[in-house]
C-alpha cells in the first residue's frame, strides 16, 4: 500500500505519516514486520506495511522478508 504526502511524496505506507495527518510516525523495520496489529507484513496478517520494508531494504527482497 502507498500513499501520497504533502512532504515526502509517494511513499509506502509506514513512511511519514501513518493515520494522524499531524504527526509524523515513521516506523523502524522491525515494527513494520511484526506490529502488533493488522497492518504488519507479516503472512498471517493484510501486510500494508510490506512496501515499506522493501524500501528500508533497498528496494531489495530480503532473505527474511515474510512473503
Amino acid at each position: 500500500m502507498f500513499s501520497m504526502q504533502k512532504e515526502h511524496g509517494f511513499v509506502p505506507y509506514g513512511i511519514g505519516y501513518i493515520s494522524n495527518f499531524d504527526d509524523i510516525q515513521t516506523y523502524d523495520r522491525e515494527r513494520l514486520l511484526s506490529a502488533g496489529d493488522e497492518r504488519n507484513c507479516n503472512r498471517s496478517k493484510n501486510g500494508i506495511f510490506c512496501a515499506a520494508v522493501i524500501m528500508m531494504d533497498g528496494w531489495e527482497i530480503k532473505d527474511d522478508y515474510p512473503w
